[in-house]
């Protein structure tokens, strides 16, 4: 009897502490869609390398399924930097859309390193590959930075 009670308060418990993002994951085999507001933006540009730092807004990042139907759920920003690292080797496709001379400007990379800092919410992606038309863009400018831009993750 006290073995089944025990059993049945760790089930408890460790149902009460799945996140939000556990569940999603659970629930499809599809890729995982990420919205991440972002407070602040500096992509820097050191000969070919190029490297985005993003100062994260105090908002809830928005975690989507796509199929077998959509479900939406707000998780902290510690499991979305989490779920990157943890595919980092997989192919994870990231839009940063930003605003430009009061237009929309959109820049897609993947393929990249990650650095965190919980103390700042900041993201440093490392060495990310933007395509060639993008990077004639931004041409010889050695960084540029904003406020208000909005990060898509497909992974």
């Amino acid at each position: 009897m006290l073995k089944f009670l025990f059993l049945f308060f760790l089930l408890i418990f460790s149902t009460a502490y799945a996140s939000p993002l556990d569940d999603l994951k659970k629930q499809t085999k599809e890729p995982l869609y990420f919205s991440v507001p972002i407070q602040s933006y500096k992509i820097v540009k050191k000969g070919n390398n190029i490297n985005l730092k993003v100062k994260l807004s105090p908002y809830s990042i928005t975690a989507m399924t796509d199929r077998p139907y959509r479900q939406k759920k707000a998780i902290r920003p510690e499991e979305f930097i989490s779920y990157i690292r943890e595919k980092q080797q997989k192919d994870l496709i990231f839009t940063l859309t930003i605003q430009q001379n009061g237009q929309p400007f959109i820049i897609n990379f993947k393929k990249q390193n990650t650095v965190y800092s919980a103390s700042k919410d900041e993201v440093v992606f490392e060495n990310i590959q933007i395509p060639k038309n993008v990077s004639d863009q931004i041409g010889d400018i050695k960084s540029f930075k904003g406020a208000n831009a909005v990060l898509i993750v497909e992974g």
